[in-house]
Protein backbone atom coordinates (compact mmCIF):
# COMPACT_ATOMS: atom_id res chain seq x y z
CA UNK A 1 0.00 0.00 0.00
CA UNK A 2 1.30 3.47 -0.83
CA UNK A 3 1.40 6.02 1.98
CA UNK A 4 0.35 9.54 0.87
CA UNK A 5 2.63 11.17 3.47
CA UNK A 6 5.78 9.07 2.86
CA UNK A 7 5.01 8.78 -0.87
CA UNK A 8 6.32 5.21 -1.02
CA UNK A 9 5.04 1.66 -0.64
CA UNK A 10 5.07 0.75 3.05
CA UNK A 11 4.20 -2.05 5.40
CA UNK A 12 1.25 -1.84 7.74
CA UNK A 13 1.49 -1.34 11.47
CA UNK A 14 -1.46 -3.23 12.88
CA UNK A 15 -0.55 -2.76 16.55
CA UNK A 16 -2.86 0.19 17.22
CA UNK A 17 -5.36 -0.28 20.03
CA UNK A 18 -8.98 -0.86 19.01
CA UNK A 19 -11.46 1.81 20.10
CA UNK A 20 -14.79 0.72 21.62
CA UNK A 21 -17.77 3.02 21.07
CA UNK A 22 -21.46 3.04 22.10
CA UNK A 23 -21.24 0.00 24.40
CA UNK A 24 -24.74 -0.81 25.68
CA UNK A 25 -26.76 -3.68 27.13
CA UNK A 26 -30.51 -4.19 26.96
CA UNK A 27 -32.83 -5.77 29.57
CA UNK A 28 -32.40 -9.26 28.05
CA UNK A 29 -28.57 -9.14 28.13
CA UNK A 30 -27.80 -8.33 24.47
CA UNK A 31 -24.56 -6.33 24.30
CA UNK A 32 -24.17 -3.96 21.35
CA UNK A 33 -21.63 -1.39 20.26
CA UNK A 34 -18.77 -1.02 17.80
CA UNK A 35 -15.00 -1.33 17.63
CA UNK A 36 -12.78 0.67 15.26
CA UNK A 37 -9.55 -0.95 14.09
CA UNK A 38 -6.97 0.94 12.02
CA UNK A 39 -3.95 -0.11 9.95
CA UNK A 40 -1.28 2.58 10.01
CA UNK A 41 1.82 3.28 7.92
CA UNK A 42 4.78 1.55 9.57
CA UNK A 43 7.05 4.48 8.62
CA UNK A 44 5.10 7.54 9.78
CA UNK A 45 1.94 6.28 11.52
CA UNK A 46 -0.57 7.76 9.06
CA UNK A 47 -3.87 5.83 9.03
CA UNK A 48 -4.21 3.91 5.76
CA UNK A 49 -7.19 1.58 6.26
CA UNK A 50 -9.83 1.01 8.92
CA UNK A 51 -12.86 -1.12 9.68
CA UNK A 52 -15.81 -0.69 12.00
CA UNK A 53 -16.67 -4.02 13.68
CA UNK A 54 -20.11 -4.43 15.21
CA UNK A 55 -20.46 -5.87 18.69
CA UNK A 56 -23.60 -7.97 18.99
CA UNK A 57 -23.36 -10.72 21.59
CA UNK A 58 -25.77 -12.27 24.07
CA UNK A 59 -24.68 -12.47 27.72
CA UNK A 60 -25.80 -15.44 29.82
CA UNK A 61 -28.34 -13.63 32.01
CA UNK A 62 -31.58 -15.52 31.30
CA UNK A 63 -31.89 -17.07 34.76
CA UNK A 64 -31.05 -13.79 36.50
CA UNK A 65 -33.43 -11.67 34.42
CA UNK A 66 -36.33 -14.07 35.06
CA UNK A 67 -35.78 -14.01 38.86
CA UNK A 68 -35.04 -10.37 39.63
CA UNK A 69 -36.17 -7.03 38.33
CA UNK A 70 -32.72 -5.43 38.33
CA UNK A 71 -30.86 -3.12 36.01
CA UNK A 72 -27.97 -4.63 33.97
CA UNK A 73 -24.81 -2.71 33.11
CA UNK A 74 -21.81 -3.62 30.94
CA UNK A 75 -18.14 -2.59 31.06
CA UNK A 76 -14.99 -3.68 29.27
CA UNK A 77 -13.22 -6.19 31.51
CA UNK A 78 -9.88 -5.50 29.81
CA UNK A 79 -8.96 -3.27 26.90
CA UNK A 80 -9.83 -5.00 23.63
CA UNK A 81 -6.93 -6.74 21.95
CA UNK A 82 -6.02 -6.47 18.30
CA UNK A 83 -5.84 -9.79 16.43
CA UNK A 84 -4.44 -10.85 13.05
CA UNK A 85 -4.88 -14.23 11.40
CA UNK A 86 -4.24 -15.76 7.98
CA UNK A 87 -5.56 -18.71 6.02
CA UNK A 88 -4.11 -20.50 3.04
CA UNK A 89 -0.51 -20.63 1.90
CA UNK A 90 1.58 -18.75 -0.61
CA UNK A 91 -0.03 -16.56 -3.22
CA UNK A 92 -3.61 -17.17 -2.12
CA UNK A 93 -3.17 -16.36 1.55
CA UNK A 94 -5.87 -14.11 2.97
CA UNK A 95 -5.17 -11.88 5.96
CA UNK A 96 -7.85 -10.99 8.49
CA UNK A 97 -7.72 -8.20 11.06
CA UNK A 98 -10.02 -8.07 14.04
CA UNK A 99 -10.52 -7.54 17.72
CA UNK A 100 -11.27 -9.62 20.78
CA UNK A 101 -12.77 -8.35 24.04
CA UNK A 102 -14.19 -9.49 27.36
CA UNK A 103 -17.18 -7.74 28.84
CA UNK A 104 -18.31 -7.79 32.45
CA UNK A 105 -22.09 -7.71 32.86
CA UNK A 106 -23.21 -6.75 36.33
CA UNK A 107 -26.36 -5.92 38.24
CA UNK A 108 -26.99 -3.71 41.25
CA UNK A 109 -27.93 -6.84 43.26
CA UNK A 110 -24.38 -8.26 42.97
CA UNK A 111 -24.88 -10.59 39.98
CA UNK A 112 -21.90 -10.70 37.57
CA UNK A 113 -21.06 -12.66 34.44
CA UNK A 114 -18.37 -12.42 31.82
CA UNK A 115 -18.94 -12.55 28.04
CA UNK A 116 -16.36 -12.96 25.27
CA UNK A 117 -16.60 -11.38 21.79
CA UNK A 118 -14.44 -11.44 18.66
CA UNK A 119 -14.85 -10.47 15.03
CA UNK A 120 -12.56 -10.37 12.00
CA UNK A 121 -12.66 -8.67 8.61
CA UNK A 122 -10.64 -9.57 5.55
CA UNK A 123 -7.89 -7.02 4.87
CA UNK A 124 -9.18 -6.35 1.35
CA UNK A 125 -12.60 -5.40 2.78
CA UNK A 126 -11.26 -2.64 5.03
CA UNK A 127 -12.00 0.97 4.04
CA UNK A 128 -9.06 2.82 2.47
CA UNK A 129 -8.53 6.17 4.21
CA UNK A 130 -6.46 7.93 1.54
Amino acid sequence: MRCPDCNKFVGLDSDSDPEVDNLEIDDEGRITGSVLITNNCIECGTGLADAQLDIDVQAEVAEHVSKDNCSLSVDEKDSPSRETKSDGKGRYTRTYYGARASFLVSCECGFETETEWEEFVQASHMDQLN
